[in-house]
Parts: C-alpha cells; structure tokens; sequence
C-alpha cells in the first residue's frame, strides 16, 4: 500500500512539473481588452 501511494505522489509531482515547463503561465488572449487584463501594481488604468 505505501509503495502505491509513493508512485502516484511521484506520478503526480512529474505530470505536475512537465505541464509547468510547457505552460509556464496563463497569457490572456489578445481579444481580451486591455482594462479587464490583471494589471502590475502602480500602473494606471
């Protein structure tokens, strides 16, 4: 039982790694405006 659940928190913490270096962040697509787009603090609107 203890060597199940250490390869599937293995499984998980590899799958979880392979999907960062693929998809580092989320970018809004263009068509969003730029107002409703997350904006860095201290920048104006």
């Amino acid at each position: 039982m203890r060597s199940f659940v250490t390869c599937t928190v293995l499984a998980t913490v590899a799958s979880m790694a392979v999907a960062a270096q693929v998809h580092p962040r989320f970018e809004y697509p263009e068509s969003v405006p730029a107002v409703e787009k997350r904006q860095e603090p201290g920048t104006p609107r």
